[in-house]
Order: C-alpha cells, then sequence, then structure tokens
C-alpha cells in the first residue's frame, strides 16, 4: 500500500554504492544489510517490492527474459517498453521473489485438495537505480 510507505530519494543503487564503499565486495554482508527491503519501481505501475537478494553476476545487459515469447536483454527491456536508458550497464540487480497463482491450461487457478490456491514463487530481477529505497533509514 503506497500511501503508507515512506519513499526515499535515494535509489537503492545509490545504497549499493554506499555500501560498497563501507564493505567493499563483501556481498555476503552487503546482502544481509538490504535483503528484507523494500524499493518502489519507479517505472510501470509503481509497485513495491521486497529485496530477497542481489545478484552481483547478472547485469541489465547479461540477464535476459522471454518477453512475448522472444528472449530480450534486461537492458533492451526497459528501453523498448518504457523508453528508459539505463545508465549502469553493469549494476547488479536485485532478485525479488513474487508469489503467484499456479495456473491451469485455462487460466484458472489451482486449488489443492483443501480448495486452497496453489501459489508458486517466482524470481523477477529489478534495475536499482530504477528503484527508490522506502521505509525510515537506520
Amino acid at each position: 500500500d503506497l500511501s503508507s510507505k515512506v519513499i526515499r530519494k535515494k535509489t537503492a543503487m545509490e545504497e549499493i554504492k554506499e555500501l560498497l564503499q563501507e564493505l567493499g565486495s563483501n556481498w555476503i554482508e552487503i546482502n544481509k544489510r538490504l535483503e528484507c527491503r523494500s524499493v518502489l519501481a519507479r517505472y510501470g505501475t509503481h509497485k513495491t517490492y521486497l529485496i530477497d537478494h542481489i545478484d552481483a553476476k547478472k547485469t541489465p545487459v547479461n540477464h535476459q527474459f522471454n518477453h512475448r515469447g522472444k528472449m530480450v536483454s534486461v537492458f533492451d527491456y526497459f528501453r523498448l517498453e518504457y523508453g528508459i536508458q539505463i545508465q549502469e550497464k553493469n549494476q547488479p540487480l536485485l532478485a525479488v521473489n513474487i508469489k503467484k497463482a499456479e495456473e491451469d491450461c485455462d487460466g484458472n487457478p489451482l486449488k489443492d485438495m483443501n480448495d486452497k490456491i496453489i501459489k508458486v514463487v517466482e524470481t523477477n530481477y529489478l534495475v536499482p537505480e530504477l528503484c527508490f529505497m522506502t521505509g525510515i533509514p537506520d
């Protein structure tokens, strides 16, 4: 719920850079500091997400995903879909886990024996420079 979130002017990339200065390339410690922190995507529907971890091996240029039946890099996706030119091509990506309903072939939610909707976890990757940190800073 966006109305109850404190939106900061600092991007997740700025936060990562500060942590890199403080901790060097200690990705284990950087991940500990950022996991479960909330970010607001500043494109599309402006959703908030919880960071699961930072994937230092995935970048906007080298990470591809299936978009409308075609493999596309994160870099090209934002350029083509939103007209956004990502500035830092080699920044690490934020991994976020999204729960969504499992569907049958007709798009209907699958249910278990107790008639509860079966949910699966899908990992999506966000670009830190395109996400604002939320919450009150420590």
